[in-house]
């Protein structure tokens, strides 16, 4: 029976129809205090909705037995199961494949101690994850349930050991550069020890002195080149002044400008490198730096070949002889001299650090496989994407 139609009942007296009255009044406020709960807990439940599947982390409630109680489509997917296969079940099982959980799991500590807990764990599959854990306190400052916040950061933590690797091959580039200086300026100084040793005694200085001189100068100074070039291209944008270079064209051009003895000659395959690149005057250096080697190097007949080989995800430059002293040897021998027999410098480390150098800034590779009596051969291997379209 409705209690408003009581209201028009005759029989009544005017004391219980107030009383009723009062009582319809506050039924009224009731439903609609009601309808206002209603749509509150709608809104909250569609902002929860609305932040639990825009969250880039994964989102877990747990129970105090470490069952999952709600989570979120990041935790789901993350887990490759469906969500019904996941609710009720220990988070150790379906994200760890364990029967305990985790050692220093911040979701436990956060449990035990009432306390916000985080760590870094990694997934069986490889995944590392980082969490947070939050325990829900009731008003007695029980804590209730945890919340698991987790993000994943396998990519930060691979840039990491990427920013790692480039640290560890900056400072054995360092230490290397700084071993090719001390080579070259180290033989100088013996070389001018020599010529010191050489004046006592004949309190001369003759032609061959002053030629000798002459080159020790010429010696120091394309070190001081060397190193001032590895400084400079160091410091310059890679997009700096593209241009297209003909690598055949390039390296022919450049042997031209090289006081080229007569026992070497230089065999260049014409079909595989006659190829345009996008290049600056670093890409001719690269060549003239790699050529003075042979140059410098060569004390009998020798040929050195250069050619072209390329795959899908590279262009790899060749440069290869069978008598030339292998670098191996220069970089771990100590040379009696700066001045070669017939009169040419043979300190040519940091040319070849340079040559490195260029490589890097290419985003390239330079490897050098010295033969074991004679000879040496030099890759260059660039990314495919240095050729111009």
């Amino acid at each position: 029976m409705d209690l408003k139609s009581l209201l028009d009942r005759r029989d009544l007296p005017s004391e219980v129809k107030a009383i009723i009255a009062e009582g319809c009044n506050e039924i009224e406020e009731l439903k609609s205090k009601l309808i206002h709960l209603e749509k509150d807990l709608s809104s909250v439940r569609n902002e929860k909705s609305l932040f639990l599947s825009s969250s880039a982390e994964r989102i877990i409630y747990h129970d105090l037995d470490l069952k999952v109680k709600w989570l979120n489509k990041v935790a789901v997917d993350s887990a490759g199961k469906k969500t019904n296969d996941i609710i009720g079940k220990y988070c150790y099982e379906i994200w760890h494949g364990r029967k305990k959980p985790c050692e220093n799991c911040p979701i436990v500590l956060a449990r035990d101690t009432g306390e916000i807990h985080e760590a870094e764990i990694r997934d069986p599959d490889g995944r590392e994850v980082y969490i947070r854990g939050y325990p829900f306190k009731n008003e007695n400052e029980k804590v209730e349930g945890i919340l698991e916040v987790a993000l994943e950061i396998t990519k930060q933590k691979q840039a990491e050991k990427s920013l790692e690797q480039i640290k560890l091959e900056e400072e054995r580039y360092h230490a290397m550069l700084t071993h090719f200086l001390n080579n070259d300026l180290q033989k100088i100084i013996w070389a001018l020890e020599g010529l010191e040793r050489e004046f006592k005694t004949t309190k001369d200085l003759n032609t061959d002195t002053l030629d000798k001189i002459a080159i020790i100068a010429l010696s120091s100074s394309e070190t001081i080149d060397h190193v001032n070039s590895i400084f400079e291209v160091l410091q310059t944008s890679f997009k700096s002044q593209l241009k297209t270079i003909n690598i055949f064209k390039a390296i022919n051009q450049i042997i031209d400008k090289l006081k080229v003895k007569g026992l070497l000659k230089f065999q260049i395959d014409k079909p595989s490198l006659d190829i345009n690149i996008l290049g600056n005057q670093y890409i001719l250096v690269l060549f003239r730096k790699l050529l003075e080697f042979f140059v410098n190097n060569t004390t009998t007949r020798n040929t050195v070949t250069i050619k072209g080989i390329e795959s899908q995800n590279s262009l790899i430059i060749s440069f290869n002889d069978t008598e030339s002293i292998p670098i191996s040897k220069e970089v771990s021998s100590v040379l009696s001299g700066d001045i070669g027999e017939d009169g040419t410098y043979q300190g040519h480390y940091t040319g070849i650090s340079l040559a490195q150098v260029i490589m890097k800034y290419y985003e390239g590779v330079l490897k050098i496989h010295p033969s074991q009596e004679r000879g040496n051969k030099f890759l260059l291997s660039f990314p495919h994407s240095i050729k111009e379209n």
